[in-house]
């Protein structure tokens, strides 16, 4: 497992790493990770001198327990509970004394501790990034529907253009049945002429037939892209923020 990247001694990563070891014997249930991060945050307590906010805390546990993933919203009420007990529990007038002569940069570090206030800032930044995200995947789904939108009436005009001329190839083979009908009245020779008029008709028929059923079914799958871009941007602004 690596270090996270706040500022550590080797000593201290040491002693995190072991602490995390005997929490996660504690308490080797995943979800329950409200008794685990309450032991984790003591622990980093004990060995810095200090809390820290949020994302640090999320950085160990990355670093040194992945498998636990607890919410941002966990982690603040955790560590607003362990706050709490550390500005309730008495010290004496002595215990004051020594603590500021022993440890100077010790009461330094408590000072600096995260205050409800300032773990809801975080919060709130962190649901301010998370609705920034969520705005722009919208505009990107949004950018997609239009561009599938444009395709979508490109592959319309096509099929709107295979119809005409299918309908004109109709006309046109209406045309050569009554040409060839006047022919073989007029010629029992052309027959074989117009049999192979016929033929090239049909041969052109199948074609277009054959272009005109390809052109549904591409519109049957951008239409479907397009359903399936409109369900995603409905979910995507329909997600709590």
């Amino acid at each position: 497992m690596g270090r996270p990247s706040f500022q550590l001694t080797d000593d201290q990563a040491r002693r995190i790493m072991v602490a995390v070891g005997r929490l996660q014997e504690a308490y080797p249930a995943v979800a329950d990770n409200r008794a685990f991060l309450g032991g984790l945050v003591n622990a980093v307590l004990e060995v810095t001198g200090r809390l820290y906010g949020v994302p640090t805390y999320q950085r160990i546990l990355r670093a040194y327990a992945p498998t636990r993933s607890p919410s941002t919203k966990t982690i603040l009420s955790v560590l607003v509970g362990v706050q709490k007990a550390m500005v309730q529990t008495p010290s004496t007038g002595a215990d004051h004394d020594s603590c500021a002569a022993a440890a100077p940069a010790q009461v330094l570090a408590r000072q600096e501790d995260p205050t409800p206030v300032r773990l809801l800032a975080i919060e709130l930044e962190e649901s301010r990034r998370r609705r920034l995200v969520l705005e722009a995947d919208k505009a990107r789904l949004e950018a997609a529907m239009s561009a599938q939108q444009c395709e979508l009436a490109r592959a319309l005009g096509q099929v709107d253009s295979a119809d005409r001329a299918l309908s004109a190839l109709a006309d046109k083979m209406a045309a050569l049945v009554n040409t060839v009908t006047q022919v073989t009245q007029a010629e029992q020779g052309g027959r074989a002429f117009a049999l192979r008029a016929i033929e090239a008709a049909r041969a052109e028929s199948r074609l277009w037939r054959e272009r005109y059923e390809g052109l549904q079914v591409l519109r049957k799958e951008e239409q479907a892209l397009l359903d399936s871009y409109r369900r995603a941007a409905l979910g995507a602004t329909g997600a709590p923020r």
